[in-house]
């Protein structure tokens, strides 16, 4: 959302004075007191709440449509090897999330369940969801010169192998938003570049919303604009 006030064209956050505003935020509310952690852990619901508030309504209807998708990944970490729990941990919390909480003290071991383990659940790598597939095939199919690679279970790395397809996709894919400002300032943040060597252009990782709502977009896939 900072992109836009970047571009001094402030976004307008929920307004909860209005009933289709009201409506957006109490569906939102209803998740995060259904999903509330118990007592004895640090309550986050007001934090969530207050960041999703000062979302604009587009955005904010995306993040609602994400969540049974979201609830249904996380439905694999009952139960699921240490390692996996790590890595997807590590996807969720940054290093000073880590540092700040005692991450044990939020792990309990099933010693029933550890000697067939490997047996039942061998499967410890990542899929790619056949909707990102899809996109990311469809962008490479436009713009040849990209190269993208998974690079942790929600994040890409993309390329472009010269800059001046980065450019031809960069000017695309803004010519594409300027009608919608909000949507521009996710085009703005897709278009990151990470470092640049010789004629390559590396972007700052997608993470796999940017891919299914952003990049869906510039490539034809979805026109809720």
């Amino acid at each position: 959302e900072s992109s836009s006030y970047a571009n001094n064209s402030p976004y307008t956050p929920l307004n909860l004075s209005a009933e289709p505003d009201i409506k957006i935020y109490q569906t939102f509310e209803a998740i995060v007191k259904r999903t509330k952690l118990p007592s004895n852990y640090y309550d986050y619901s007001g934090r969530i709440l207050k960041f999703f508030s000062s979302c604009c309504d587009y955005h904010c209807k995306e993040i609602l449509s994400a969540i049974p998708r979201l609830e249904s990944d996380l439905t694999d970490l009952m139960r699921a090897p240490i390692i996996y729990l790590i890595i997807r941990l590590r996807d969720v919390f940054s290093i000073s999330d880590f540092e700040e909480y005692d991450i044990l003290d939020h792990l309990v071991l099933d010693w029933s369940h550890t000697t067939t383990a490997l047996i039942e659940e061998p499967n410890l790598y990542i899929q790619e969801s056949d909707n990102i597939t899809t996109i990311l095939n469809n962008f490479q199919e436009k713009w040849t010169d990209a190269i993208f690679s998974k690079i942790d279970a929600t994040h890409y790395t993309v390329r472009f192998k010269t800059s001046a397809q980065f450019i031809q996709f960069r000017n695309f894919a803004l010519d594409l938003a300027k009608p919608y400002y909000v949507f521009e300032g996710d085009v703005l943040d897709l278009m990151r570049v990470n470092r640049e060597y010789d004629d390559i252009i590396e972007l700052i990782p997608w993470s796999e919303f940017d891919i299914t709502c952003t990049l869906a977009k510039i490539v034809g896939l979805r026109e809720d604009f």
